[in-house]
């Protein structure tokens, strides 16, 4: 929504609008994959819009993409429009430019991280308002029956990104509307950094250092805020949930107050290294939070040069227990699913179990979107 706020106060006082991301741009013109849309109840209009993680776009193919939607934009007076879905800057910007120059008079941004924010006003252009929600929105929406968090949790750098972006890909795969939300507020993994260790991982790890900051109870309460406000509008989020305190020792890995995430959380992933076993200390803080029950798989990361395997059988307790290799940032989400595939297929209807009152999951569809559009599910 910052970049959608910038450029429309840059179009608004005439001027033209060019994004720089901090990550590498895309070399790919195929847009198959990526979804764009304008919906209409005028005055009121949606515009929504869904990248395609691989491959990833040229900045001209997304604004092809958005300019092929905008040219259908109606006659009729179109005052406030809201802008959402999965998507980066360059996609933001230019839809907020455009709807400028259009004449829209109000515009949001609608994640599921910030909410609703107001990002432009014409009468006031350099309005920012994060806690506004307009009623008409809710025409738009269509709430998931059985929302379920799965979060992955482990000790730092054993491979709890890479795991969280490889089911949240597979979950794309089954055309299940989702969303994956990185939970570490102080030391986060954005997409930027990941597609940027491809190319200089020295400069995008110096990058993802300068953005580091110190944890606060008001941060745990805001991602525990965002883990809750998934469940109005998913069917299911993934969360990478944060490793704990490792400064202390022994580490704190669950610190005062940072329950509060893990208690929005449905089911449990615990990952360890296999030279570096933790899974019994993980255990253990659950059950101090009365979290224990929500485990529903264990398993211990090792080789993450070698190629991307899952293999688990069930415990006599019902927790899906083995091994997973190939956890390598830099390995392709696709690449990645396609070795994990058979493992996520047989822990899938565990994690999902919460939604079997609302018939079997692998039935619920939908393309991925941060409103789930009515008549798409």
């Amino acid at each position: 929504w910052m970049y959608a706020h910038a450029a429309a106060a840059a179009a608004a006082s005439g001027k033209n609008v060019r994004v720089t991301l901090a990550a590498q741009e895309g070399d790919s013109e195929d847009t198959t994959g990526s979804l764009a849309e304008l919906r209409l109840l005028p005055p009121y209009a949606l515009f929504e819009i869904s990248l395609a993680e691989e491959p990833r776009l040229k900045n001209s193919a997304i604004i092809s993409l958005i300019s092929e939607k905008l040219n259908r934009w109606p006659s009729s007076n179109i005052q406030e429009l809201c802008i959402t879905g999965r998507a980066n800057g360059v996609a933001y910007a230019h839809i907020a430019a455009e709807a400028v120059r259009r004449g829209v008079e109000r515009i949001y941004c609608w994640t599921p991280t910030d909410g609703s924010v107001l990002i432009y006003d014409r009468r006031q252009s350099s309005q920012i308002d994060p806690e506004t929600f307009p009623d008409w929105l809710l025409n738009f929406l269509d709430p998931p029956k059985c929302p379920v968090v799965v979060g992955v949790l482990g000790d730092p750098n054993c491979g709890k990104s890479v795991l969280s972006l490889a089911l949240n890909h597979y979950r794309r795969q089954l055309g299940i509307r989702g969303w994956r939300l990185d939970c570490d507020g102080a030391s986060p993994t954005p997409d930027w950094y990941l597609s940027s260790l491809e190319t200089n991982p020295e400069e995008a790890k110096e990058k993802r250092r300068a953005i580091k900051r110190p944890w606060t109870e008001a941060m745990e309460d805001q991602i525990a805020k965002r883990l809750h406000r998934l469940r109005d509008f998913f069917d299911i989020a993934i969360a990478d949930l944060p490793g704990g305190d490792h400064s202390k020792s022994p580490p704190e890995r669950v610190p005062k107050h940072r329950e509060v995430i893990l208690k929005e959380v449905d089911a449990f992933i615990l990952l360890e290294r296999v030279d570096r076993p933790t899974i019994a200390e993980w255990e253990n803080e659950l059950r101090n939070h009365g979290l224990s029950e929500r485990i529903v798989a264990k398993l211990g990361s090792t080789a993450p040069e070698a190629e991307p395997c899952l293999s688990i059988q069930l415990d006599d307790s019902g927790v899906w227990c083995g091994q997973v290799s190939g956890l390598d940032r830099q390995k392709r989400p696709e690449h990645l699913v396609q070795g994990l595939k058979s493992g996520f297929q047989m822990m899938w209807p565990s994690l999902l179990k919460t939604m079997s009152a609302a018939g079997d999951a692998s039935s619920v569809g939908g393309e991925e979107a941060a409103i789930p559009s009515r008549g798409r599910g």
